[in-house]
């Protein structure tokens, strides 16, 4: 074959490996694309990222990057997995019957906290989560003049980083009918100060918020009682809790657990009264928190040191 040969099949079979490299580029790049969105718009689709990672690994980093973000945030497992609702900054289990969510998770960091340029709390607005069919939604017009706060679960203040997470927490589905004087403005925004305080102390915070119907005794009998508002007929959950999983410098998980009556209370109270063992509050919810850790990996739960010798009965949820 004549150098000029040589030379021209060179060529060609440079132009069709590349043609080939950038096909397979552009059609891997879909697929990631398409895994994305799959996962966007069912996070349960999350519990098979192990085995979706290797994909992942040649994604283009533009297409990974809401992903990754929602991975962090659910990193040490889902509480539940009702209608899953993800947003920028945060992921929600929403309870239809009751019209406010099972649960909102998040994960502070500094950034998270810091008051960037641009970002006002005052342009962000509450408004219905049009994501949800229109007979299980609430509204603005349920909560007016109902004598309750829209209290948020997870907090305005926890995403300053970015207008567009402030914005989310402003969706109803994050918002539940909260007492106004001596809860919402009061004792449950000291406790969300409180867990911000925390970064002070560790890098990153895992949050899970929600709302409780606690049984209690009426005539000798357990019964749960609560409200409800507006003609979208909203539950006015009797407690929320609030579970803060603190990661220390060196790795070591930090436990807290609350959970506040949904009315007034005294400011006076120490906010260590309103501290549960977890797994009362995972009784009486139906959740599991952080079920990727067992409770004998915590270094300390509400203050007190974990015992490490006593493998205490296993808690977490084998993955599907």
């Amino acid at each position: 074959m004549s150098s000029e040969n040589l030379v021209a099949v060179g060529a060609a079979l440079v132009a069709a490996s590349s043609s080939f490299i950038l096909g397979q580029k552009a059609q891997n790049a879909e697929i990631c694309k398409n895994l994305t969105n799959l996962i966007e718009s069912d996070a349960y689709a999350l519990f098979l990222k192990e085995k979706l990672y290797e994909v992942f690994k040649s994604c283009p980093p533009d297409e990974t990057k809401p992903l990754n973000r929602m991975m962090k945030i659910m990193m040490y497992g889902f509480p539940g997995l009702d209608n899953i609702r993800v947003l920028s900054d945060h992921v929600l289990s929403y309870d239809r019957r009751n019209r406010v969510a099972h649960w909102v998770l998040e994960h502070l960091t500094l950034p998270c906290i810091s008051n960037q340029t641009g970002v006002n709390r005052r342009i962000a607005i509450f408004r219905s989560d049009i994501a949800i069919p229109t007979m299980f939604r609430s509204t603005n017009q349920d909560y007016y003049r109902s004598g309750f706060d829209r209290g948020h679960l997870a907090a305005a203040a926890n995403h300053k980083c970015d207008q567009q997470h402030m914005n989310d927490t402003f969706i109803l589905s994050n918002i539940a009918p909260q007492v106004g004087v001596g809860f919402n403005r009061d004792a449950w925004n000291n406790l969300e100060m409180y867990t911000r305080n925390l970064l002070d102390t560790y890098p990153e915070i895992y949050i899970c918020t929600g709302s409780m119907y606690e049984p209690k005794y009426k005539n000798s009998n357990l019964c749960v009682e609560y409200n409800f508002i507006g003609t979208s007929v909203v539950a006015v959950p009797t407690h929320f809790f609030k579970i803060l999983l603190c990661i220390t410098r060196d790795k070591k998980f930090i436990l807290e657990a609350y959970a506040m009556p949904n009315q007034y209370i005294d400011n006076n109270i120490d906010l260590k009264t309103f501290r549960r063992p977890p797994e009362a509050i995972e009784k009486i919810t139906g959740l599991q928190f952080f079920d990727k850790i067992k409770r004998s990996q915590y270094e300390s739960i509400n203050g007190s040191q974990v015992n490490h010798t006593e493998e205490p009965e296993e808690t977490t949820a084998p993955d599907p």
